[in-house]
């Protein structure tokens, strides 16, 4: 499958033979973690506000996603079909803000695309940090990817969901 851009000779385009992105709503897939940090550089660049753009870690991430609660899902301890876009969803990306938000008006925290975090993973390394606002490992060879995906099962849609991937890694279900 093609990626949902390619460079045209002059410029980063959307690429109309691919099935993602077919929307400028929707989120970026197919980019690695290293592209998607360099897509925050480059707005920080950008930006005429003084803002830092950067992948929030995976703590950041968690806290975002569960907006204040420990229920499993955004909306309740059961997933609602019109909650998120998984396994029963249309089987490709949606425009962002398609389903509920959570509590704190947040769209997409769970579902529609996985979303690479700045933390580096081990899977035991929460077990001995700090319980507020943890950093992750100072190093690994993969990184934390957390949220459920679009053709994902209902238990991978948990906001306690955790997984990981090499930075460098491309797939229809990774982006941000």
């Amino acid at each position: 499958t093609e990626p949902p851009i390619k460079w045209n000779g002059e410029a980063y385009v959307l690429n109309p033979q691919s099935q993602y992105g077919q929307s400028k709503n929707q989120p970026m897939v197919y980019i690695s973690q290293k592209g998607a940090r360099a897509f925050c550089d480059w707005l920080t660049n950008q930006a005429k506000n003084g803002y830092q753009y950067r992948l929030p870690t995976e703590a950041e991430w968690e806290y975002a996603a569960r907006a204040g609660s420990t229920i499993r899902y955004p909306l309740g301890d059961v997933l609602d079909q019109f909650a998120t876009n998984c396994n029963h969803g249309p089987n490709i990306t949606e425009d962002c803000g398609r389903y509920c938000p959570n509590a704190w008006g947040l769209y997409d925290t769970v579902g529609n695309a996985s979303d690479w975090c700045a933390d580096w993973y081990d899977k035991d390394h929460y077990s001995s940090s700090p319980a507020r606002n943890p950093s992750g490992p100072s190093a690994g060879t993969e990184v934390v990817v957390r949220s459920g995906i679009w053709r994902g099962l209902e238990l991978g849609v948990r906001s306690a969901d955790r997984n990981h991937f090499r930075p460098d890694t491309l797939r229809p279900v990774l982006g941000f």
